[in-house]
């Protein structure tokens, strides 16, 4: 036989095939190097069996086990009640032992409970249970991405929105040092009350660059999985980023962007850039984010996940953007007629174009994701821009003295708009290492 397919993979790793079929795929492994590396990664997740007896089983006398809610080849999860706090929570107890209570895996769940997010699944304790690490969620009342994709139909807006919520909780598990190593549909949940959560960071490993390779190396779900992972050498931030893109492009697309039916076949089409040629048409922004999010080298790929999430959420802005674009160069040329042809007083006219360019300003702030510091700081910057206009003399200047004033300002408000334009392409731009707008007032 061929290598097995990316499915067959998938269900051998959850035990969903017969008896025959996992023979005939080890059978095969002998053979294939590839596929032997495949299985011994998934023999290595799995263990004898140490689940929880059902109900009547009680996770360190608080935690009472109500059903199963799901398993897979790293672990199974299970609804409880948590009798201390009254609350229901999730229970994913992992299939592999744990040789020593403060090893690695459970310094893996400490990391995971510093992470608190809105749009990440929390955790609130790890223990061992029966020699294997258990990891104590909140409890999602509401169903996978999956789930909610075929309920009925959704426009790519609405798919797009929901991913990028689920960017910000990988974002956020990345900056406190985690890799979640299996990002896809099924990880991420929506709840009733419309909450976006990336759950199933059982896979995460500690931060560190694609290519350290290390036990663990091929966990997870190869149809989802970089290039990088596929071939054993690891995972880091950005091949997160890639599962991000291939979930994201099979949820609007209906199929994922690289099908191959083996992992051999699946690394050969990477090698290749995706299609955009099926429907839904996407903004050309978000399809430039898809292409370089699915990008055969990981260097290609964007620098993090907040700034793929950046530039997917900006196709709206550029829109709004060229728009305000051209209202701006007609209110330009209004403003230059005005001043040639009717002798608008300079005042008015610096008014004006003050207002415009801090219009301008602001806009540029939410394209590049500013907070509401900058945009005070723009605020603060039109008011006095405003009030140095007013001691503007007419069109005809009769005071020199009072001109050279006025220019000196003016040239000072240009400059702060240029150096808070610098500090804008930051998430955070640091608003307050910018001088006052004020101070351009003591010239």
């Amino acid at each position: 036989m061929g290598c097995p397919s990316v499915d067959e993979l998938g269900d051998y790793g959850a035990g969903r095939l017969t008896p025959d079929a996992q023979a005939s795929i080890q059978r095969h492994a002998a053979d294939c190097a590839a596929c032997r590396l495949a299985l011994a990664e998934i023999a290595r997740a799995q263990g004898p069996s140490g689940e929880p007896d059902g109900p009547s089983d009680v996770v360190l006398e608080r935690y009472a086990i109500r059903s199963r809610l799901g398993s897979g080849a790293m672990g199974s999860v299970y609804l409880a009640h948590d009798a201390q706090l009254d609350r229901p929570v999730a229970l994913k107890i992992l299939h592999r032992r744990s040789v020593a209570g403060d090893g690695p895996l459970l310094d893996e769940a400490r990391q995971l409970a510093r992470v608190r997010h809105p749009n990440v699944v929390t955790v609130f304790d790890a223990t061992l249970h029966r020699g294997r690490l258990c990891i104590v969620m909140e409890y999602v009342d509401g169903e996978t991405l999956r789930a909610w994709v075929a309920s009925r139909p959704r426009t790519w807006k609405q798919i797009l929105g929901v991913l990028l919520e689920a960017a910000r909780g990988l974002a956020a598990a990345h900056a406190a040092g985690l890799v979640h190593g299996d990002f896809k549909p099924d990880n991420v949940l929506i709840g009733r009350d419309g909450r976006v959560q990336v759950s199933d960071f059982g896979l995460a490993r500690p931060l560190g660059p694609a290519g350290e390779g290390g036990e663990g190396a091929l966990l997870g779900t190869p149809a989802y999985m970089a290039p990088e992972q596929l071939e054993g050498r690891g995972a880091d931030a950005r091949s997160d980023q890639f599962s991000f893109c291939v979930a994201l492009y099979e949820m609007l697309f209906g199929r994922r962007p690289f099908t191959g039916g083996d992992l051999a076949a699946l690394r050969g089409e990477m090698r290749r850039p995706p299609t955009f040629e099926r429907a839904p048409r996407l903004p050309r922004a978000v399809e430039r984010g898809l292409g370089r999010g699915l990008a055969l080298a990981p260097d290609a790929r964007y620098p993090s996940v907040e700034a793929l999430r950046v530039e997917l959420e900006g196709w709206p802005r550029r829109r709004r953007t060229f728009a305000l674009s051209l209202a701006a160069l007609a209110l330009a040329a209004l403003v230059a007629r005005a001043a040639r042809y009717e002798k608008t007083p300079l005042n008015r006219i610096c008014r004006v174009d003050s207002r415009a360019a801090g219009a301008a300003l602001n806009e540029r702030r939410r394209a590049t994701g500013g907070g509401d510091e900058l945009e005070a700081y723009v605020r603060r910057w039109v008011t006095a821009r405003v009030g140095a206009c007013e001691d503007a003399d007419a069109t005809e200047t009769t005071d020199p003295i009072a001109h050279a004033r006025y220019l000196g300002r003016m040239r000072c408000f240009d400059d702060l708009r240029r150096r808070a334009e610098a500090a804008m392409p930051a998430p955070s731009a640091p608003a307050g290492d910018l001088p006052a707008p004020e101070s351009c007032l003591a010239r």
